[in-house]
């Protein structure tokens, strides 16, 4: 693309320092994570089937101690989470009370929403509920019925019990689910058992906490029902405390991943693993292009990247095109929103789409976008800290605008990237940290890492060092519960060492691992022969072969 070369006219500084979402109330199959330690936990009450009461005025026979509808105490605030809220000594007559379902959207009666319409929203909502077990009782078969949009954690008197579409590990106000439930799972209301040593006579609470896969989700549920059988219990002497009862297996349910934490979660970050992508333009169409690629390489890509500008060209303006639109059927289509025009070469100054000068282009760009209704990344003017165009706040306050036009036509299959060059020497870090939008206008933070080698004259470097540096500023500048995109890479190709030049393929996917924020990477595939900065993936004997291995592993395949 004619627009893209002059990246490569101009020397940079080589790094050195180094799913679709259902927009409708889901019904999540619960996989239950239940601990040893909910059965010790009773130990500090008198456990449900050791009571010596007599049972003649006690209920025999089902027993519900949720229903379904039930009045919750609850809370929805970006704020971090209020230390030990979970435990039963917990005070929340601070919160919010309504009965369930709760949530936003037609199925709920309480609305919980933040304010009437908002497409932004804080990503955890917290409840809770207490209930009594009746003395004189003996429980068995205790059983939690939920729904909850996209992923929960249940407590139990301050005990963990199950755990479903969540990383494992800590989790905070800021844990995205770690994927939204399709159609099929939507229609399933799961249930999981609680080990009845769990409970005690008296006042027992249950309460939990439920995440956003994206924030701009339409539509939230939840509701609980807890039930039990009871029986009298012997009487009238006391029996002996049961033994502790062991952990239930897991109900098979939808899991995470491999169990261990994989990373920042976010709209359309695969729980663990990274997608594969690809930008080239070397085909018969725009089209052909990119299936020509996956045909030669063996995969198909998770990730399509193009570059636009503010126009109404056919496809350098008016995303997504028609080209676009075949191939993001299935693929994730990543639209590179940049400010400028590209027929006449023109940069468009920041203050100028942030005071409204561009608002016809941006809605009419909302409005195509929604109605392709597939999940799509917007990075708007990536490399941002290389250009000319006005000050950081004014690249802020563009970046703003733009966002919140969409929000404002009510788009809700966006994941934005805030995306820089990755350089971070001469000042670059500071230029790069000043111009964060914030978290609230944030999905994804992202970098473009190159090995320019004889581009500029610099020293080799291997996909490590490319990626080490940039990575780690993302995350000790306070993003690193963001997933990371490469939404540019490449290599060049060392004909005094082709090993080393096949070796920076090969190297990629044990590398993401040590790294799992990096969600996502996609090869710019440019340049030619006959050029002095040749960045195409076929650059030099085995390259192809290298990239095309690197694709196959699992981790790079994270959608299958």
């Amino acid at each position: 693309m004619t627009d893209r070369r002059s990246r490569f006219r101009a020397l940079r500084k080589v790094i050195t320092t180094s799913s679709a979402v259902i927009a409708s109330t889901v019904l999540i199959g619960a996989a239950l994570s239940a601990s040893p330690a909910a059965a010790a936990s009773a130990s500090s009450a008198a456990p449900v089937a050791a009571s010596t009461q007599s049972a003649a005025a006690a209920t025999t026979g089902p027993l519900t101690l949720i229903p379904s509808g039930s009045e919750w105490q609850w809370n929805y605030s970006a704020d971090a989470w209020a230390d030990e809220w979970q435990s039963p000594t917990f005070d929340d007559s601070a919160w919010n009370s309504g009965n369930a379902p709760l949530g936003w959207g037609p199925d709920a009666r309480t609305q919980t929403a933040p304010e009437a319409g908002a497409t932004r929203k804080p990503l955890s909502i917290q409840f809770r509920t207490d209930f009594t077990v009746p003395d004189g009782v003996r429980l068995s078969d205790v059983e939690l019925s939920f729904r909850a949009d996209d992923g929960a954690v249940i407590y139990v008197n301050g005990v963990e019990v199950s755990r479903v579409n969540l990383p494992g590990g800590t989790l905070s106000a800021k844990t995205y689910a770690t994927k939204a439930p399709n159609a099929t799972v939507a229609s399933r209301l799961r249930t999981v058992t609680i080990p009845a040593s769990a409970l005690h006579v008296g006042e027992n609470v249950i309460a939990a906490s439920t995440h956003l896969n994206w924030r701009a989700t339409p539509t939230v549920s939840f509701d609980a029902e807890l039930t039990a059988t009871s029986e009298a219990a012997p009487a009238p002497n006391p029996v002996p405390a049961p033994n502790p009862v062991p952990a239930p297996e897991p109900v098979p349910g939808e899991q995470p991943g491999a169990g261990d934490e994989c990373g920042a979660q976010g709209y359309l970050a695969p729980a663990c693993g990274a997608l594969w992508g690809a930008y080239t333009i070397k085909g018969d169409t725009l089209t052909s292009a990119i299936t020509d690629l996956e045909d030669r390489v063996g995969r198909q890509f998770d990730v399509t990247l193009r570059y636009h500008d503010f126009s109404k060209s056919t496809h350098q303006g008016l995303f997504p095109d028609s080209h676009e639109q075949t191939l993001g059927q299935d693929r994730t289509l990543l639209f590179a929103w940049q400010a400028r025009v590209a027929s006449s070469n023109t940069d468009i100054r920041w203050s100028a789409i942030a005071r409204g000068d561009w608002d016809e282009y941006i809605d009419s760009a909302a409005d195509r976008v929604k109605a392709f209704g597939e999940p799509v990344m917007i990075a708007f003017d990536p490399e941002f800290d290389r250009f000319d165009k006005g000050t950081m706040a004014e690249y802020i306050d563009a970046y703003q605008r733009v966002h919140d036009r969409f929000e404002a036509k009510g788009v809700s299959n966006v994941a934005w990237l805030w995306v820089s060059t990755g350089y971070l020497g001469a000042g670059n870090d500071d230029k790069i940290a000043s111009g964060y939008p914030g978290d609230a206008y944030v999905d994804w933070v992202g970098f473009d890492p190159y090995n320019f080698y004889t581009c500029n004259g610099s020293n080799w470097t291997t996909f490590e060092n490319e990626v080490r540096g940039p990575h780690d500023f993302m995350v000790e500048n306070g993003w690193g519960d963001k997933p990371q995109i490469l939404m540019e890479y490449g290599t060049e190709f060392d004909e005094a060492n082709p090993g080393r030049s096949t070796q920076f393929y090969k190297d990629i996917p044990s590398v993401l691992q040590r790294y799992p924020n990096i969600k996502a990477l996609v090869r710019f595939d440019a340049g030619s022969g006959n050029s002095s900065c040749d960045m195409r993936i076929d650059n030099g004997a085995g390259m192809v072969d290298a990239f095309a291995k690197a694709g196959l592993d699992s981790w790079v395949n994270a959608r299958d």
